[in-house]
């Protein structure tokens, strides 16, 4: 899927975009959640003299995540309130590097931030690079994480970026790339399927037709009282936050 400047073919383009998001944090370091983004959007707009509205609307299209316009001088971000907490908080970021663009490089005012879309044009493509360095700047990252080396390490590792930074699947595993905290060489391939229920997950667990299984634990606490030798093992809590 052709969404996000390629940090492996587009390298130029990825250290400007990055050197961008770099100078805002530096000078508008914020704490992790949409509410704090929100607040630095309007600490932004205000320092630049500029006025934004952020709105969140519930929209029934779930593929619809952002849009950011310009009305009568004022600049709006529009973000979809029935999506996920950690799509909304990208959304945000995503639509703030329109603002930026609009009001420090002249850009047009307009965009529409869409899940089903497949290729994106280069203005999205950057919005999106942006939104990751933005959200999970390295130097952060790097002083809070090792590199992994086996495949739970890895598996591990992208939940707790997902956790801490509020952000999906994808675009975690996106950035510990860019990062080279996974290899896109190597690669991590996973194949989800919802087995529905905690028992099919043990079913699959046992049989060896799945590697992990993501329920609760008392499928486990079962079978390790039944005697069973080599049951799985439980090695992550999954947190409360949505997505």
């Amino acid at each position: 899927m052709d969404t996000v400047v390629d940090y492996f073919t587009e390298k130029e383009t990825y250290s400007e975009i990055n050197r961008i998001a770099t100078r805002i944090f530096s000078v508008y370091p914020f704490n992790n959640g949409s509410l704090a983004l929100k607040q630095m959007i309007k600490n932004y707009a205000s320092t630049n003299n500029v006025q934004v509205k952020i709105l969140y609307i519930p929209l029934k299209d779930n593929q619809l995540w952002g849009l950011f316009y310009q009305l009568d001088g004022i600049y709006f971000i529009v973000i979809n309130s029935e999506i996920s907490l950690n799509k909304q908080v990208v959304a945000l970021a995503h639509e703030f590097y329109h603002l930026y663009s609009a009001v420090e490089e002249n850009m047009v005012p307009l965009d529409i931030l869409a899940d089903n879309v497949k290729t994106l044009n280069i203005e999205d493509k950057k919005a999106n690079a942006f939104a990751a360095c933005f959200l999970m700047p390295e130097h952060i990252l790097k002083s809070m994480l090792k590199k992994p080396n086996t495949l739970e390490e890895k598996i591990v590792l992208i939940k707790i970026v997902m956790d801490v930074f509020m952000v999906p699947f994808k675009t975690a595993v996106i950035r510990l790339m860019e990062i080279e905290y996974l290899s896109k060489d190597e690669g991590l391939e996973i194949e989800l399927t919802n087995a529905g229920g905690s028992d099919t997950v043990m079913s699959a667990l046992i049989s060896k037709s799945a590697d992990i299984g993501l329920m609760g634990p008392e499928s486990c606490v079962y079978v390790r009282n039944n005697g069973m030798k080599n049951a799985p093992k439980i090695f992550a809590q999954l947190t409360a936050c949505d997505g």
